[in-house]
């Protein structure tokens, strides 16, 4: 499934994840870069852009035409763009995050993401699918596979910077972990 047909679609599983980050999720990881951020934010592989209205000085960048149509609901700073060539300046955010993005990746595309949000941030937060989770069991999402252990998402992060902390996020019931990285 492409990503212009899954923001489309209007399946029960894309209802529930969109569900879900509504009522939770999205509040969730955005108090979570709060914690780590007072200053411009960039969710690179923003989907449908929930988190991005806790923020008041945030961009948005996602691959998807139809999910940035589907975040202007939420910010008015939006990029289509890809998140391995990112449109924009050295510096330009003190903080790079996303959700439920780099398990769609392999090792050698995620290298070059992160070298990305070095290069475009100060610091980086990623939330990836935890090998925790309950979903590593009984896995309704086709499209991956990948669910990352602390020292997996530790050594990815520690490729691009010096200061890294990774930990399992029980508030997500188990489901994502959080790795931190600055430079």
């Amino acid at each position: 499934m492409t990503w212009e047909k899954y923001w489309k679609s209007d399946s029960l599983l894309r209802m529930t994840i969109e569900k879900s980050r509504d009522v939770y999720f999205a509040w969730m990881f955005s108090s979570l870069v709060k914690n780590h951020s007072d200053g411009k934010v960039l969710e690179a592989g923003c989907g449908s852009g929930k988190s991005l209205k806790f923020f008041e000085n945030s961009f948005g960048l996602d691959n998807s035409k139809e999910a940035i149509k589907i975040s202007k609901r939420y910010s008015k700073n939006l990029v289509v763009g890809d998140i391995m060539k990112l449109p924009f300046k050295e510096n330009s955010f003190d903080i790079v995050f996303n959700q439920g993005v780099m398990e769609h990746f392999n090792s050698l595309e995620s290298d070059q993401i992160l070298k990305e949000f070095k290069r475009v941030g100060r610091k980086v937060l990623i939330f990836v699918p935890s090998n925790t989770s309950l979903f590593r069991i009984v896995n309704p999402f086709k499209e991956f596979n990948k669910f990352f252990s602390k020292q997996e998402l530790k050594t990815l992060i520690s490729k691009q910077y010096k200061f890294v902390k990774v930990r399992y996020l029980p508030e997500s019931f188990f489901i994502s972990m959080m790795g931190y990285g600055e430079r």
